[in-house]
């Protein structure tokens, strides 16, 4: 499909993915229908370029000819486009992303995990850009890979982070490099089960050419699914834990991050060098060094973007301290896994002083599994939003709990219970769109919050 002069295009659902891949398919001279459930942002604009648009879409199905379908990630199978779509011939059905992989000449660098991917895609964008090489972070990160394509901007390397919604309808995708950084329960009200999650999460390796490398947690080398790749790929490994034998790993005491060659750990740089702190942002750190490595790009002059490299917004974000106690926004802590890693990070050196607030729209995960973080970290839970209940139940016996129906109550509280030295910590383990439009929000209402409780406490 490298060539679209008068081939049929349907683009199902007209958020920001959609409407860039509608306008790139535009833009190489095919006929392109867009249908969304609701109202199309930007109509105008589409249809001077020559989308047709179709808004509130009710029919199950699509006639006449029809020579791609392709479809956004937000589009959910249980959906009115989602069972368009699982109606149509086989072969017809792309992501968003492939379609546009077809037309990129840049070399893609795809990054995927339950959690930390944003941070590493931009951490390895940092780097590259550090190195004086012209990179751009793309896809789930906010800017669809179609819309890049478009701009036209004069790359060196695209960095995409890429999700497993992105992934269901993923065909042959062209990675120069595949980065998977961990594999933790996530997003099962929509996959159905744990095995189709990580097996969406390993297709992103299944799919990157041979010419390909690689670059892998080593905990996940020893899952079967992953055997063929490892054979098939050169790959590199990364890990944080002391006892294994990863490319890219800790020093033994714990306190450096370097790389083993011929069973010799050469240093690279000192942990408390390093702005971001927490296992999980060295193990972060130490795949975009494999990463490099990869490139064969030279270390050294990288480390000094590493050393002053800060996570953006909603992940672990200090916002302030007032009469001695901390306010920590990790909204983008929107599953379990991310939720204890946020604890482990403050809890090692705040001990049992962490209120926190959790709660959300429950993504079928097991909240059982923070039990072990809650006694070590947490002294007090205030939970919100539909999974609350849950929580509840999960939680109960274990720490203090109370519920609330509102987000403001449950930050009252949290400021009104704080005593010097505690920390309110912000880490949801759920999604957000039950109160929100999305994480974002979620943390900026916390970050306001605290904001005027600073203003009330100077007067």
């Amino acid at each position: 499909m490298s060539q679209l002069e008068d081939s049929h295009i349907l683009v199902l659902g007209g958020g920001i993915s959609g409407r860039a891949a509608a306008l790139l398919a535009a833009s190489k001279g095919a006929q392109v229908s867009l249908l969304d459930e609701g109202g199309i942002a930007q109509k105008t604009a589409l249809e001077a370029a020559g989308v047709a648009c179709h808004e509130f879409w009710r029919q199950g199905h699509w006639g006449g000819r029809l020579d791609a379908c392709i479809i956004s990630p937000g589009i959910a199978a249980d959906s009115g486009l989602g069972r368009l779509a699982s109606r149509l011939q086989p072969g017809l059905l792309l992501s968003e992303l492939s379609f546009a992989a077809r037309f990129c000449t840049v070399p893609l660098l795809g990054v995927s995990g339950s959690n930390g991917k944003t941070s590493t895609v931009e951490l390895l964008c940092a780097c590259l850009q550090g190195l004086g090489l012209r990179a751009q972070a793309a896809g789930n990160i906010g800017l669809p890979l179609s819309q890049l394509l478009l701009d036209g901007a004069e790359l060196d390397y695209i960095v995409l982070e890429i999700s497993s919604f992105q992934m269901e309808h993923s065909e042959n995708l062209p990675l120069h490099r595949a980065v998977l950084l961990n594999l933790s329960a996530d997003h099962l009200d929509r996959h159905g089960s744990t095995e189709a999650y990580y097996a969406l999460k390993i297709k992103m390796l299944e799919q990157t050419p041979k010419t390909g490398v690689l670059l892998l947690n080593q905990e996940l080398s020893q899952r079967a699914e992953l055997h063929k790749c490892l054979r098939s790929h050169r790959h590199l490994s990364f890990s944080c834990k002391a006892n294994l034998d990863a490319d890219f790993c800790l020093s033994a005491e714990g306190k450096s991050l370097g790389r083993r060659r011929n069973g010799i750990f050469e240093p690279l740089l000192q942990c408390a060098e390093l702005a971001i702190g927490g296992r999980h942002n060295y193990e972060n750190a130490l795949a975009v060094l494999a990463t490099l490595a990869s490139l064969d790009m030279p270390l050294q002059q990288a480390l000094p973007t590493l050393r002053n490299f800060q996570v953006g917004k909603h992940r672990l974000q200090f916002v302030d301290e007032l009469d001695g106690v901390s306010y920590i926004n990790d909204s983008k802590a929107t599953n379990v896994d991310a939720m204890i890693n946020a604890l482990a990070c403050i809890g090692e050196t705040k001990g049992k002083k962490i209120i926190l607030i959790a709660g959300g729209i429950d993504k079928a995960c097991r909240f059982d599994e923070a039990k072990s973080a809650l006694r070590m970290y947490v002294k007090q839970v205030l939970l919100i939003g539909q999974a609350k209940e849950t929580i509840c139940l999960a939680w109960r016996n274990l720490v203090p709990l109370e519920k609330f129906d509102d987000f403001h109550s449950a930050l009252k509280k949290a400021a009104l219970v704080a005593l010097p030295g505690d920390v309110v910590l912000l880490a949801p383990g759920c999604a957000s769109q039950d109160m929100f439009a999305g994480y974002e929000q979620r943390g900026e209402i916390f970050m306001e919050f605290v904001e005027k409780l600073k203003r009330s406490i100077q007067k």
